[in-house]
């Protein structure tokens, strides 16, 4: 049975004031007031001093750029180490997956998700965070981007920079869970995993929409979002992939009845799903996840298929494959 009780929802879809709320909310995922107070530039510090133990665990991060869609994007690297210091290696890919970190919309940027990056090479992944254009060291302009051109600008990032027949996990928060929808179906079989923190979907007359030429409007129309191609992909979602899904008990930003089509979408899926509720997280979940090593080392364990969230599947799954985990039961606090 799923368990629905871990989840206040403020609104139920039948037209209310709540629902109102909601579909408010939504809109505010618009690139113009998304994550208007939201400033990861000033609330992560340095990569060296933001991640504890860092400097044991060693992964070799470094910054680059790249020519893609007529900007150039801030991109940044984390490689693991492997042996000695003096062994490493950072022109040879690791021997597992190579994750892509993608940050959300508004005042998002590659700062946080690098933090999530750097634990995953730690981890033995090689990871890779960027900028899209018109955020943070990219060049563009915010109301010039789109989602047609945040999947290709993804997409030249993977191309460029992870050997072709390298395993691919992918991470998005916010509006890049549409973003990462659009990844899984492209590369298809290549796709290891799927992790998606407080996500948004669109409508398919919203990608190629550039954010200050109609974005809006689309995105605003009552359940406009319902004919996702996002869902359908998170549906198809075939045998050992891992899926991963984590949102905080209420989300500001995104409308429960959003999250609740991501989970249906993910739960139909022959993957093998997570879903982590965060009680007292908002909707950054980057941001989260950057600086709570509980919250994140649960996502990770989820995403990788390591410790108690590994132990909790093989003990539920006799139970349902349409599976919900509630974030106290992947890993209790002692």
């Amino acid at each position: 049975m799923r368990d629905t009780s871990r989840t206040h929802r403020p609104g139920t879809g039948t037209g209310t004031d709540a629902d109102d709320a909601s579909a408010s909310a939504y809109a505010a995922e618009d690139p113009a007031s998304a994550y208007a107070a939201y400033d990861p530039a000033s609330a992560v510090p340095e990569l060296a001093s933001a991640v504890p133990g860092l400097a044991e665990l060693a992964p070799i991060v470094r910054d680059f750029t790249l020519a893609c869609d007529g900007e150039i994007l801030s991109c940044t690297e984390a490689a693991p180490r492997f042996g000695s210091p003096a062994d490493a290696r950072p022109d040879v890919p690791a021997p597992n997956p190579t994750a892509l970190v993608l940050h959300g919309a508004g005042n998002g940027d590659k700062q946080s998700p690098g933090v999530l990056a750097a634990h995953l090479a730690a981890r033995g992944h090689r990871a890779l965070a960027f900028d899209f254009s018109g955020h943070g060291a990219s060049t563009g302009k915010l109301g010039e981007l789109s989602l047609r051109r945040r999947f290709e600008q993804a997409r030249a990032v993977v191309d460029r920079r992870v050997p072709a027949d390298s395993p691919l996990l992918l991470v998005g928060y916010s509006m890049s869970g549409q973003t990462v929808a659009d990844l899984a179906t492209h590369y298809g079989p290549r796709v290891a995993a799927v992790g998606l923190g407080a996500p948004a979907v669109y409508a398919a007359e919203a990608w190629p929409v550039a954010f200050d030429a109609g974005f809006t409007g689309i995105i605003r129309t009552p359940d406009s979002w319902r004919k996702s191609p996002a869902l359908g992909a998170f549906r198809a979602l075939p045998v050992g992939v891992r899926a991963v899904l984590a949102t905080p008990a209420v989300d500001a930003v995104i409308p429960p009845a959003v999250t609740e089509a991501v989970d249906e979408a993910l739960s139909g899926s022959r993957a093998h799903y997570t879903r982590i509720v965060l009680p007292d997280a908002d909707h950054r979940l980057s941001l989260r996840f950057a600086s709570d090593a509980d919250a994140r080392n649960d996502f990770l364990n989820a995403l990788l298929g390591q410790g108690r969230a590994a132990e909790a599947w093989g003990h539920r799954r006799a139970h349902s494959r349409d599976l919900v985990h509630d974030i106290s039961y992947i890993a209790p606090r002692t």
